[in-house]
């Protein structure tokens, strides 16, 4: 035992126990040596004069001798109160006994240390009041149990789930969340002086006999369904329990989350009324917890979820690592934004932000979320991790959007089957093309875009996503798409297909378009026994597609754009010329057509509307097929802003390409790579487009002419010779055309 005073101070030698009497001090000095570490004494100023350490193990607490002569505020401890020392001093001054005061050393709630402190007055044999004596015990392994009671209760309190900690013995709550609280409608205190049975609606012997089952169970735990009352039965809850035992000394305590399911319940009942057979099941989704200290290195304490999803973090170590070690750019963007909260420069809201939300892993999404802990000075102390399996939630947003696509790519054959069915046609040649490893990186290139933008006119986004996908990649690495990349393209065409078979059925089945006039006078031709070959090719013409049903659709698909871009309505003039082409030898043009609508509702109308350029008249578009002498003649003319002739110099100069005429601006205006866009979007800036209509043209024989001035729209016309537009009745029935 080693005792430590101060001799030379005046009072040493005139403090007593006074009416006690030192028999009785020494008596309660002695009991004191079995429940305490130190035996203090204090004089009337409150200085500690004496200091006799009764446990060698707790020694390390005070610093000895220089301890003694010193108010306990001068020694290095804080007092853990609200009011601080300046309240405990004012009830020293009334001379009252006090009971296991709990002072601190050190500031960090893992490393500090802590001491108990007991007293009660002495007097002298005047009734004088001389100091205090008392005794002192080391609670530094309890305090810290409570501290890591509060962290543990903190995130408990932040769980969106009802947690509620029951001893089995008793069957009371002996700990419950906010969010408990908060579902049931008892404070706190209520709950815990109930059990289960309070809230069940269940016998307490089903109660106890399911709880011996989780026992049982062991880590796993068990799933169940309950219904609880709220406080003055003014609500029904549906509850779904995880329900798993933890094992303290002889006693089990059973730990139950429940999640209120009662709205999802309400609409699964719904949904199996309407439509039992489209009901969406929603499953259970677990939350992880975690804590961190202020600088991002995890704490003990985690959900047993988060581990069995990701695994045993070390604690002491950097949660990023750790994330690291899972997804190597999901953890070092969370190492930054967690550096920038505690630098402090920016909003601490705004750093935590920018943290990652959503980790990828094994076919599994996972959503993070963060909640910073903060000091009463706003000072980041540490942070709470969130973690929610999504992955049941991304299945439904992606069978929904499958469902919508279908249901979209279903208006679009019933109000346009043979368009549709040549577009199916066009996209599985495409699809050949785009496989085809001997292409070159142009061709390709073409057909994924001429494919992309032709799924977008029909509703087929998640084909022109595939599309855009591998045109982004393709630009990176300047080389063709990956195989797997090509093969996950087919895969959707095909899933497209097969959802579409049975209302498509025979895609090949020809269906001719006749109308009471052009039946009228063939009937006419036969009855007036004309000439054979006039009435042939009367017949051969029932084969021929009019360009007004082209145009119409092209129509469509403009105004289609124009309204996913977020245009205002566009008005399309569509002149025809009562003219039929041969849909057959026309189809390659119609499909890379597409391109120059798209160039002239976005480039055109669209840097019209970006750029408030309006005359008082809303966009427009003119279509136009004719015959001028022995050409035939297909135009698209705009009312937009017109071609940026210096932009395409500017890019041809680029590229080493010679840009000085007009002739020369055309050319390079058709070059691959071409665009006058700044940013590539989903609909257009990769300069494909053009290319493509030009080769389109080419296969048909024709020529293309520009007429564009900024500010005054443009004007494409495309000229073929006239014998291309259909085959004569003899060339029919030799190409089997007819059938």
């Amino acid at each position: 035992m080693k005792t430590f005073h101060s001799p030379s101070h005046p009072l040493a030698q005139s403090v007593s126990c006074g009416s006690i009497g030192q028999d009785a001090e020494d008596h309660w000095r002695n009991m004191a040596t079995l429940s305490a570490d130190y035996w203090w004494e204090m004089d009337s100023e409150f200085r500690l004069m004496k200091l006799e350490v009764l446990n060698e193990g707790a020694s390390w607490l005070f610093e000895g001798s220089d301890s003694v002569g010193k108010h306990l505020w001068e020694i290095g401890f804080d007092l853990k109160t609200d009011n601080g020392w300046d309240a405990w001093q004012e009830r020293l001054e009334l001379h009252e006994p006090f009971r296991d005061v709990v002072l601190q050393r050190g500031v960090n709630n893992d490393s500090a240390c802590y001491v108990s402190i007991s007293g009660a007055p002495q007097f002298d044999e005047n009734n004088r009041f001389s100091g205090y004596h008392g005794i002192a015990r080391d609670v530094t392994e309890a305090q810290r149990l409570h501290n890591s009671l509060v962290r543990f209760r903190t995130a408990m309190d932040q769980c969106g789930d009802s947690v509620y900690l029951v001893d089995r013995g008793t069957m009371r709550f002996i700990d419950v969340n906010a969010t408990a609280v908060e579902k049931m409608g008892y404070t706190r205190e209520e709950l815990l002086r109930m059990g289960p049975a309070d809230l069940l609606k269940m016998p307490i012997e089903e109660i106890e006999k399911s709880y011996d089952a989780v026992i049982a169970a062991g880590d796993v735990g068990l799933k169940t369904e309950s219904q609880a009352r709220t406080k003055g039965d003014e609500a029904e809850l549906i509850a779904e329990m995880h329900r798993r035992p933890l094992q303290d000394g002889n006693n089990w305590i059973i730990v139950s989350i429940a999640r209120d399911i009662t709205q999802r319940k309400q609409a699964e009942n719904a949904l199996n009324e309407r439509n039992v057979a489209m009901r969406l099941v929603l499953d259970n989704i677990e939350q992880g917890l975690l804590m961190l200290d202020k600088q991002g290195n995890v704490l003990p304490e985690y959900s047993a979820a988060f581990e069995a999803w990701f695994g045993a973090p070390e604690a002491g170590h950097p949660f990023g690592d750790f994330l690291a070690r899972i997804d190597e750019v999901f953890g070092v963007e969370f190492s930054m934004a967690f550096e920038q909260c505690l630098d402090g420069i920016l909003p601490l809201d705004l750093c935590i932000s920018q943290a990652p939300k959503v980790l990828h892993q094994d076919g599994r999404y996972y959503e993070f979320s963060y909640r910073a802990i903060v000091d009463d000075a706003g000072e980041l102390t540490g942070m709470l991790v969130v973690v929610a399996d999504k992955t049941a939630e991304r299945e439904r947003e992606r069978l929904v959007s499958e469902q919508r696509e279908t249901l979209t790519v279903l208006d679009k054959v019933v109000s346009d089957r043979q368009g549709f069915t040549e577009f199916a046609t066009e996209a599985e040649e495409l699809l050949v093309a785009i496989s085809d490893w001997r292409a070159t990186k142009v061709a390709v290139k073409r057909a994924i875009h001429t494919l992309k933008g032709n799924c977008m006119i029909f509703g087929v986004q998640s084909v022109a996503d595939l599309c855009h996908d591998i045109e982004s990649e393709m630009d990176d690495s300047d080389g063709l798409p990956l195989n797997g990349q090509v093969e996950k393209l087919k895969a959707g065409w095909e899933q497209l297909c097969r959802s579409l078979a049975t209302i498509m059925g025979d895609r090949d089945q020809s269906l001719l378009e006749i109308g009471p006039e052009e039946f009228n006078a063939i009937l006419e031709a036969a009855l007036d026994e004309r000439d054979h070959q006039e009435i042939a090719t009367m017949l051969a013409d029932l084969k021929l597609e009019p360009t007004v049903t082209r145009l119409q659709r092209v129509s469509g698909q403009a105004k289609s754009l124009a309204a996913r871009l977020h245009q205002t309505d566009i008005d399309v003039i569509i002149e025809d010329s009562g003219l039929r082409l041969d849909p057959h030898r026309w189809a390659g043009f119609w499909s890379a057509f597409v391109h120059v609508v798209r160039n002239a509702v976005d480039h055109g109308l669209g840097n019209r509307v970006r750029h408030q350029e309006h005359d008082g008249d809303g966009g427009r578009l003119t279509l136009n097929t004719q015959v001028e002498g022995e050409e035939f003649v297909i135009s698209i003319q705009d009312n937009g802003l017109g071609i940026d002739w210096k932009k395409v110099g500017d890019h041809a100069r680029r590229v080493g390409m010679p840009c000085d005429t007009r002739a020369e601006l055309e050319e390079a205006l058709f070059t691959d790579g071409m665009s006058t866009m700044d940013v590539v979007s989903e609909c257009s800036g990769r300069g494909v487009g053009l290319s493509a209509i030009r080769a389109a043209c080419a296969a048909n024989r024709g020529t293309i002419e520009i007429d564009s001035q900024i500010g005054c729209g443009t004007t494409f016309t495309f000229r073929f010779p006239r014998e291309t537009m259909a085959a004569t009745p003899s060339e029919y029935l030799k190409s089997g055309s007819c059938r």
